[in-house]
């Protein structure tokens, strides 16, 4: 029996879907009959995105939000639910990488610590509770934060990311036990490497680990050295993620709620 993941009639909200991995995630949804709303702070692609998006005959549209804001998310939000009365796929994908690198610890700044913060845990935090009285007055739903595999590895280059990418996963799980009693399931999709933006000055970890990407001349080659690691000894791409995300946001999925699908090529297991 052939699988067909069908969202018609459904709608959702993504964050960070003006590229990478958002963007992926956006056309999938689009192109299983969801309706989309893109979140992000580049206008000029997420528009692009909105536009190419319609085509496939749904309704797409993009805002730029400050998800980091509290009352920037509360405003966007209330003129969602204006339009479409109710949400029914939250996906957090917004995310951003460190501009300071370490190690030792002290190269990295405080401020530089709270700027990843603010968007990878804050700003999912504040789209959660922004939407959750929609949630909660449907009794159904499904949230997808996009977490990583840097929650669990012990990378000193930089701490404050794979910090910042280990709240959420600690988060949904809480967040799945609460809304669980009225049937909303709230999972985390942890990439591996890929690459995009995040990953953009990856040459720069030549410097922070001396001798360990001697042979590597660009970012790309550094992201798949690191890949190399994995069981499969090879790097993801944003398809590779949003197939997850569009399994765990199905009647499929329906039972699996509080859970972490590392999509890695086997470096993670758990």
């Amino acid at each position: 029996m052939a699988i067909k993941f069908d969202f018609s009639e459904k709608t959702a909200v993504i964050t960070g879907a003006a590229k990478g991995i958002g963007a992926a995630i956006a056309e999938m949804f689009a192109e299983s009959g969801a309706n989309v709303i893109l979140v992000d702070m580049d206008v000029e692609n997420g528009e692009k995105i909105a536009s190419k998006l319609e085509e496939k005959g749904v309704k797409a549209f993009f805002r730029k939000v400050d998800i980091s804001d509290e009352n920037a998310v509360d405003a966007f939000s209330k003129e969602i639910l204006d339009k479409f009365n109710k949400i029914e796929i939250l996906v957090n994908c917004a995310g951003i990488g460190p501009k300071d690198i370490g190690p030792p610890f002290l190269k990295i700044s405080s401020d530089d610590v709270k700027r990843v913060f603010n968007v990878n845990t804050v700003g999912m935090l504040n789209m959660c509770r922004s939407f959750y009285g929609n949630f909660y007055a449907q009794r159904s739903g499904k949230i997808i934060n996009i977490s990583s595999i840097a929650a669990f590895l012990q990378v000193p280059m930089m701490p404050q990311y794979g910090a910042s990418k280990a709240a959420p996963i600690s988060f949904s799980n809480s967040l799945a036990k609460e809304m669980g009693s009225f049937n909303v399931n709230v999972n985390c999709v942890n990439p591996g490497f890929i690459n995009t933006d995040i990953y953009s000055d990856a040459l720069d970890f030549k410097k922070a680990v001396p001798g360990a990407f001697e042979d590597c001349n660009t970012s790309t080659e550094v992201v798949e050295k690191m890949a190399s690691g994995s069981a499969l000894k090879r790097t993801q791409t944003p398809e590779d993620i949003a197939f997850a995300v569009l399994f765990l946001a199905s009647d499929e999925a329906k039972n699996i709620t509080g859970q972490c699908l590392n999509v890695d090529s086997g470096i993670i297991y758990r």
